[in-house]
C-alpha cells in the first residue's frame, strides 16, 4: 500500500476544488422556478423564457445544459432547482448582472454562482470561526476573501484560517 501524507493529500484536495471550481465556471443555480405536474419539461426553453422577461434578446442557444436538480423532501411543496450551463462564462456573467432586476425578484426566482461541495465546506469551516465576520469566495480559485470582526478591510486570498491567524 502506498501511504500518503496529510500534506500531499491537502495538496490533492485543493487541486480538486480548484478544478470544480474552473469546470463550473460557466454554471448557475435558479431557484423558485414553478415545475410543471408531468415529468417531461424542457428546462432549457423555460430557462431562456425566465431570461428573456428582463433580457429580451437572450436566445436558447446561450444555453449549453439545463436539468431540474434532484427531489426535495417529502411535504416541501418548493420546486426542484436548475442548474444551467451557460454556453459561455461571458453568458453566464451577463445574465448574473440582472439577477436583482424587477420580474425576477418579483416572481421570487434567484440566481446564485454554482460552487462545489469541498468550496462551501471550507467556506462553513471559515464561517464558524469566532473573528471571522463576512467570507466571499472568488469564485474560480480555491481561495476566498475574509473580513474579520473589528477590521475594516478584506483580507484576500486566504485558503485557510492560517493565513490571517497571526
Amino acid at each position: 500500500k502506498a501511504v500518503v501524507s496529510t500534506q500531499s493529500t491537502g495538496e490533492l484536495n485543493d487541486r480538486v476544488m480548484c478544478a470544480e471550481a474552473y469546470s463550473g465556471r460557466a454554471t448557475s443555480i435558479i431557484s423558485g422556478v414553478p415545475q410543471p405536474a408531468g415529468k417531461n419539461e424542457d428546462t432549457a426553453a423555460v430557462v431562456t423564457s425566465i431570461v428573456q422577461k428582463v433580457i429580451p434578446s437572450f436566445t436558447r442557444d446561450r444555453i449549453s445544459i439545463a436539468h431540474r436538480n434532484h427531489e426535495r423532501a417529502q411535504g416541501d411543496g418548493r420546486p426542484r432547482t436548475i442548474t444551467v450551463v451557460f454556453s459561455r462564462i461571458s453568458d453566464k456573467d451577463f445574465v448574473s448582472d440582472y439577477r436583482h432586476q424587477g420580474p425576477l425578484r418579483q416572481q421570487k426566482i434567484g440566481l446564485f454562482h454554482y460552487a462545489p461541495q469541498s468550496v462551501v465546506e471550507r467556506k462553513q469551516k471559515l464561517m464558524k470561526l469566532d473573528c471571522v465576520e463576512k467570507c466571499y469566495w472568488d469564485g474560480s480559485t480555491r481561495l476566498f476573501s475574509v473580513k474579520l470582526v473589528g477590521e475594516d478591510k478584506f483580507k484576500r486570498n486566504v485558503l485557510s484560517e492560517k493565513d490571517f491567524r497571526k
